[in-house]
């Protein structure tokens, strides 16, 4: 039994929320993109933070925004009312807004086509929700975030705060203005925007700063912090509230929409090249490679396009512990399977945009990322074969070579896009006689959580319409998949730690036996 205290009344409630609504509810975070899969409780969880938020703090402006005002009336709005009913204010079916006694407000908004926004450019909005928000536009979600400010209401929030701090609980101040949006991934104008902006730059539920809301001012030099952002995944699984068997409900649909709904899957998308990479199986938390397994590191070059430069390593076969998801499991890294363990792209922060880098510089800088960073040194190297193409000097592979006086060796990829994409599915799909707890076959390729512009660029990537069995089509922002593709074909071996040991011991004995007696 929950209870809240408004200005007027005392008022009571059921409501016991689930893990992830929890989580809505208590993490420190001002833009929340929240969902994931459909019956994961978002838009009730949503409703019930809008009236806690507005019932704590007395003049707080809420705006919930959908595209159609008749969708937004079957959900969000009926479950305000569900909950607050005439206790706590009242709704004002006219002007489609509730009004809490306490001064308190929360309006109703539709947005069909992207106009439908500016008429908004003059409200303060102290918090705002929108529901299904992959269905609008980039446009009107960035457009109605810039209306998100507190103005005088800042003070009001730091007088709340003081009174809550003298009464023993937590203070909310710093989480306005607070921003959720709550989406499935299934197609819509905004599921690139939203995937790039929250899934894509921290493992899910991990508080990160948004780099593309940092901002220096030229006229002072002050500095502002990018804000904290957070991607609550929830599912089906996770709501105790919903029938166990909802989940059979998407199994006649389309596999992709299947994933992206049931699962909450953002790599999903119709016509995908890699249809089994899916991060629940394949992604790892980042933890510190054994110093005996077999390193290798493979680029792929460009300079106007990015070049991708990744370094793996080969299993002997061990089980780590993952507790990303909210509880605890185990995952099995099966012998000489392969863990990519870290990247460099070399973007400009644009799509499909490089930064222009000669070899010899990007082989330096190779070496010094394999020194700060601890990587080990690769047993070998595999690169583009295209860096091997000469024109009037030295190939792109030469210059790594010389500038870094033959440290950086590169052997030449296989040119086989056929082959390179049959050997990608493979090992995403595993081995059949590895399985998991589920019995399904333990991948036989992981990609640590680090590694983020694989996970951005790789899942997005789609079929070649002429050459399907080629893999991804032309003109894709490619590279990190051609540089694992070059990794997998280059036939790596498991190090165990024992084999370790006898090299050891073997070199130690080639080194004795070669020197000649003095006598």
């Amino acid at each position: 039994m929950a209870e809240k205290k408004s200005s007027v009344v005392t008022w009571k409630q059921d409501y016991t929320p689930t893990p992830k609504q929890a989580l809505l509810h208590s993490v420190a975070a001002n833009v929340i993109l929240y969902g994931g899969a459909a019956g994961g409780g978002k838009s009730y969880g949503a409703s019930q933070d809008a009236v806690a938020a507005c019932l704590e703090n007395p003049g707080l402006q809420c705006f919930i925004f959908r595209r159609v005002m008749a969708d937004l009336d079957r959900t969000i709005i009926k479950t305000v009312n569900d909950i607050c009913s005439d206790v706590l204010g009242r709704y004002q079916a006219a002007a489609a807004r509730y009004e809490f006694h306490n001064g308190s407000v929360i309006h109703f908004c539709a947005a069909a086509e992207e106009p439908d926004v500016d008429k908004y450019l003059g409200s303060e909005m102290h918090m705002l929700i929108v529901d299904e928000a992959v269905l609008m536009t980039p446009y009107q979600l960035k457009m109605l975030q810039t209306r998100c400010r507190l103005g005088k209401f800042k003070a009001k929030l730091e007088a709340y705060d003081l009174k809550r701090i003298s009464e023993g609980r937590k203070p909310q101040a710093h989480l306005f203005p607070r921003i959720l949006f709550l989406t499935n991934p299934i197609g819509g104008p905004s599921r690139a925007y939203l995937k790039k902006r929250f899934v894509d730059p921290a493992p899910p539920q991990t508080v990160f700063r948004d780099k593309s809301s940092e901002y220096t001012d030229p006229k002072t030099g002050e500095y502002f912090e990018g804000k904290r952002c957070v991607y609550i995944p929830a599912t089906a699984r996770d709501n105790e509230h919903l029938d166990k068997d909802y989940i059979t409900v998407f199994t006649d649909m389309p596999p992709e929409r299947a994933k992206a709904l049931r699962d909450g899957d953002w790599d999903a998308i119709e016509g995908s090249a890699l249809h089994n990479l899916e991060r629940i199986r394949h992604a790892l938390p980042v933890f510190e490679i054994p110093k005996h397994w077999t390193r290798v590191m493979a680029i792929d070059w460009g300079t106007a396009a990015p070049f991708a430069v990744y370094w793996a390593a080969i299993s002997e076969g061990v089980i780590i512990e993952d507790t990303r998801f909210g509880r605890e499991r185990e995952i099995i890294i099966p012998e000489g399977a392969i863990v990519l363990y870290y990247e460099w792209y070399g973007w400009t922060g644009e799509e499909n945009k490089g930064i222009r880098w000669g070899s010899d510089q990007v082989a330096k800088r190779i070496l010094e990322i394999e020194k700060d960073e601890n990587l080990g040194t690769p047993s070998y190297r595999v690169a583009d074969y295209q860096m091997w193409a000469s024109g009037d000097g030295p190939s792109p592979q030469e210059k790594m070579f010389v500038a870094t006086g033959g440290a950086i060796r590169l052997r030449k990829s296989i040119k086989d896009r056929k082959a390179n994409f049959n050997e990608f599915l493979a090992r995403l799909a595993g081995n059949k006689d590895n399985v998991d707890p589920a019995d399904r076959p333990v991948p036989m390729l992981f990609i640590m959580e680090n590694c983020v512009n694989f996970w951005r660029t790789v899942p997005n990537l789609v079929l070649d319409k002429n050459e399907a069995d080629k893999g991804p089509g032309p003109r894709q922002e490619d590279h990190a998949y051609d540089a694992i593709g070059y990794l997998l074909r280059s036939r790596p071996t498991v190090t165990t730690e024992n084999d370790v040991k006898m090299e050891k011991y073997y070199s130690a004995r080639r080194r004795v036996e070669s020197v000649k007696p003095f006598y």
